[in-house]
């Protein structure tokens, strides 16, 4: 038998043809050195002299696979069977290729067993069960999986494909069982060892999980391979972000390192019309993804993108799959396509984006992605971490998930967005939650609750949980009844720790918009750690159920805080495990302060940044307009900082007749009783400052300049978000607005600018977190006030800076930009009532509010004056000036703001809304 694929398992013709045997050496010459189409070539050349031998088509096949050419490889094996129906090898082929193209049942029934030796057929037998569990028939998976163990009792791969039938049945124990049978005969093995670790969550089995982890986090540091299951290495206690970044690149390179990517694509050549956004996912069905999703895909901006949804997953005939069908321009359905085919048709529709929603989530396909069919492709939502691939850009995410200082954990480049990065539907049902019977849950009790699936549940937490209930007589623990065994499991760990097991009360599986109403009866939702709750915790605050969340050092287990921010609610998040039990008993130990938050959950529901569909997705469509302009200008990908160019139609607000509470950021927050004014400073001043995310040492810059001016003034500082704790030690007014308004600091500056003037200042100044004021700015400001014209404010003026505060060489901002920005207006009572429009100013205007503002001014009729030399100090990070310069950009400039978005839908408003924004502002608004 001649050398090929194929050796030992096919027959060959009796007759060799020379010429024919000639190509087929070729073609295994350049097989081995990767050259498939030449390859291909050759066999078919090979056949043309010799249609009847099977293992020229058995090699066809395998060249064709390779390129990518999923019908003509079937057709290729289909042939090689027919001509050696006894060949186990040609059946794998088929078999293989069957699977790529989705076709999973057609390559079970292609995968026959009944020749060979026992290693054969139990090869066969394995990958048969493989196509079953493929096709979701996971129980019917089972029997050849057995019949194989039989055959080949030391075959790993089967005993992995055994465990993933099982747990495909709900039955994580007998999977676990099944896998250590796996680690048992490969115990170095990382792998194995990670997925032992998670079915033994799945089923809240924790004997011997310590040393586990342990040996697994020994074998990762040492590099033994293979690596984790990604996914599965984020459930992992104790595994780091760096961690995850080596077990994503190992397990891409494993997975996808085969592909060979399609010709890139450039901007000049790029198909014209709407941006093109693709959405790829196998959960467009009854998926918690696709309950976060489809609201955003309902709300696209039709004017500027073309939508489209890649399907991979079942078709299950429910409300969802049909409303997300309805929700975009061109939904694909992809499932029986292979990759190639499936990057072709992407790269075909012109993509712009395209959006992975899977990430390493089940039945991924990152090898799609890996032929690159789009130019921009982005990592979100569905995979909590780094996908660790160099065919992924971005990862859209925020600035509590993934703050700065975790970038070098990742391979894509933070997009942010300005809150949560979590979507939400706007249009979930509310309504009366049934009756407590119909739920299981006892009349009085106090109930804690976790929808989490049981493999975010760690011994450590339980223990957490079980102390809570020791401590909070008639109370209950309501958790989601993922499988009979984790059930079991955790009522014997309950029960082992002091706790009766009528205590524990397992919610069954209910259609997702009932399962919503009965929510409203939990208490207190208890997250987990290292794996904290996502969908369900924002079902649990649209509820209105409080949630007790730990943050940890990675995405995943940084979720709820996250999503408790945007929602306006922030007390609740610990900062240790022990802070955790103690935020938990004490709330269920004082039921006005429970009922209170509850009620904030409730009455912020219809405004917080968190539930608002609409101008989330504004914000997220402003990420991808950014994106874009960048491949567009043929710049690489880079980290996208919040941008407020878009913002929440309304600001979350506690009732009109409620008095903050003692723990309110609002509570202390007034401001001092100015002195009489002296003939020496004859003006009381204040001067506002809101920051978002600014580094420590620009913001102590900001703050000495203040301390530092020869005129005294006030300084409040307005936390837009992500409040710093340092600030209340730092002898300014430290107003926290813990959730962020993202609008450039539009609505910060105008609360804390009118809590100034209830407090009866003189006048306001405003100055950015970044930039700084000369020691003079407040005295020049007043002599310019008090110089004979009384005017209504004073304008001021500003250099540009670099980092080092050394003054780059161009023009101030007024004569060389057209216009003058916030920290050079000074406010005098004659324009107090200006400063409240900075909260009324159409939001997508935000990016250009400086102008706006200054037409309102002009507007009025307000007279002004202005300061003869620069007094501002502006933090110059703007890549354009620093070339007006003459100088090379330093690495943190960026590009401009592109207002063309905000100008595009101020042009578009219809003229009666358009007038109702104008009256808001106070000026007609005319926008180049």
């Amino acid at each position: 038998m001649r050398n090929s694929i194929a050796a030992g398992a096919a027959q060959r013709p009796l007759k060799v043809v020379p010429k024919a045997e000639k190509k087929y050496q070729q073609g295994l010459a350049l097989m081995r050195q990767g050259r498939w189409d030449e390859a291909a070539r050759a066999f078919e050349a090979a056949i043309e002299r010799s249609p009847k031998d099977a293992v020229f088509w058995l090699n066809l096949a395998q060249a064709r696979r390779k390129l990518g050419r999923a019908e003509s490889a079937i057709e290729a094996a289909r042939r090689a069977v027919a001509l050696d129906p006894d060949s186990a090898l040609a059946r794998r082929m088929l078999g293989l290729c069957l699977n790529e193209s989705g076709l999973h049942e057609q390559a079970a029934a292609a995968l026959d067993a009944r020749v060979g030796t026992d290693a054969e057929r139990a090869t066969v037998l394995t990958e048969r069960g493989l196509a079953l569990q493929r096709a979701g028939q996971m129980r019917a998976s089972i029997e050849p999986l057995l019949q194989a163990a039989r055959l080949e009792p030391t075959a790993i791969k089967t005993y992995i494909a055994l465990s993933d039938a099982f747990k495909g049945l709900d039955m994580p124990e007998a999977a676990w069982e099944c896998q250590r049978t796996a680690v048992a005969l490969d115990a170095n093995n990382p792998y194995l060892l990670c997925s032992l670790i998670h079915l033994g969550l799945s089923a809240c089995k924790w004997e011997g999980l310590n040393e586990a982890t342990t040996r697994l986090a020994e074998l990762c540091a040492a590099g033994a391979g293979p690596a984790p299951v990604p996914f599965m290495h984020l459930s992992v206690p104790g595994a780091s972000a760096q961690q995850h970044l080596r077990t994503a690149q190992a397990h891409c390179a494993r997975s996808t390192g085969h592909v060979q990517p399609l010709p890139p694509v450039g901007a000049a050549r790029r198909r014209p019309g709407r941006i093109r956004v693709g959405y790829f996912s196998n959960d467009f069905h009854s998926h918690a993804t696709a309950y976060l999703m489809a609201r955003v895909l309902e709300l696209h901006d039709r004017s500027a993108f073309e939508v489209f949804a890649y399907s991979y997953g079942p078709d299950d005939g429910s409300p969802m799959r049909r409303r997300l069908e309805a929700a975009v321009e061109h939904f694909v359905d992809v499932q029986h396509e292979s990759a190639r085919t499936t990057a072709e048709r992407i790269r075909a529709d012109g993509i712009d984006l395209l959006i992975d929603l899977k990430g390493y989530t089940l039945n991924a396909r990152p090898e799609v992605l890996a032929f690159r069919p789009a130019p921009i492709q982005v990592n979100y939502l569905g995979y909590p971490g780094t996908m660790g691939a160099p065919f992924i850009d971005y990862i859209v995410t925020d600035p509590v998930v993934t703050p700065p200082s975790m970038a070098d954990d990742y391979t894509e480049k933070f997009a942010y967005l300005p809150d949560s990065y979590q979507p939400n539907d706007d249009t979930r049902p509310t309504g009366p939650p049934p009756p407590r019977a119909d739920c299981g849950l006892p009349d009085n009790a106090f109930v804690f609750c976790c929808f989490n699936n049981t493999y975010k549940i760690t011994p450590e937490i339980f223990d957490v949980w079980c102390r809570l209930l020791q401590a909070v007589p008639n109370s209950v623990l309501w958790l989601l009844d993922a499988n009979l065994q984790a059930k079991h499991n955790l009522w014997r760990e309950a029960q082992a720790r002091g706790v009766a097991r009528e205590r524990v009360i397992f919610a069954p599986k209910w259609p997702y918009e009932r399962h919503l109403l009965r929510i409203q009866h939990a208490d207190l939702f208890l997250d987990n750690l290292p794996y904290n709750a996502h969908t369900t915790a924002s079902d649990a605050l649209w509820a209105g159920v409080p949630i007790v969340t730990c943050p940890g050092p990675t995405f995943a287990s940084r979720v709820a805080a996250s999503l408790l921010r945007a929602a306006g609610v922030t007390e609740t998040i610990a900062s240790s495990l022990a802070e955790y039990e103690s935020i938990a008993l004490r709330l269920a130990r004082a039921p006005q302060e429970l009922t209170s938050l509850r009620a904030r959950l409730v009455a912020n529901r219809g405004t917080c940044a968190l539930f608002d569909s609409r101008s989330f997705t504004r914000n997220l469509e402003h990420l991808y307009e950014r994106m874009f302009e960048r491949w567009q200008r043929g710049l690489p990908a880079d980290y996208l900082e919040p941008c407020a160019a878009i913002a929440r139609g309304a600001v979350a607000r506690a009732p009109a007749d409620a008095s903050p509470p003692a723990s309110s950021p609002w509570a202390a927050q007034r401001l001092p009783v100015c002195p009489t004014p002296t003939r020496q400073h004859p003006l009381r001043v204040a001067v506002i400052t809101p920051y978002y995310c600014e580094e420590r040492a620009l913001l102590e810059r900001c703050i000495r300049s203040v301390q530092d001016q020869t005129y005294p003034a006030t300084h409040l500082v307005v936390a837009d978000g992500h409040p710093q704790a340092w600030l209340d030690d730092s002898g300014v007014r430290h107003l926290r607005l813990d959730c962020p308004h993202a609008d450039y600091g539009d609505t910060p500056r105008a609360i804390g600018g009118l809590l100034a003037i209830s407090e009866g200042f003189d006048a306001l100044c405003f100055l950015d977190a970044d930039n700084w004021l000369d020691p003079e700015h407040v005295q020049l400001c007043v002599a310019a006030a008090l110089g004979g014209e009384h005017p209504d404010y004073v304008i001021a003026r500003r250099r540009f800076a670099r980092l080092d505060g050394s003054a780059l060489a161009i023009p101030d901002s007024e004569e060389a930009h057209g216009h003058v920005d916030t920290g050079c207006y000074f406010l005098l009572r004659g324009a107090f009532h200006t400063v409240a429009r900075w909260a009324t100013m159409p939001r997508p205007l935000a990016c250009v509010g400086d102008r706006v503002y200054g037409a309102t001014l002009r507007a009025d009729g307000l007279r002004s004056v202005r300061v003869d030399r620069p007094t501002v100090n502006y933090l110059c990070t703007w890549a354009s000036l620093f070339a007006a310069a003459g100088e090379t950009p330093p690495d943190y400039a960026k590009l401009n703001v592109d207002p063309a978005p905000a100008l595009r839908w101020w042009r578009e408003l219809p003229a009666r809304d358009r007038l109702i924004a104008e009256r808001l502002v106070g000026a007609a608004v005319q926008l180049a």
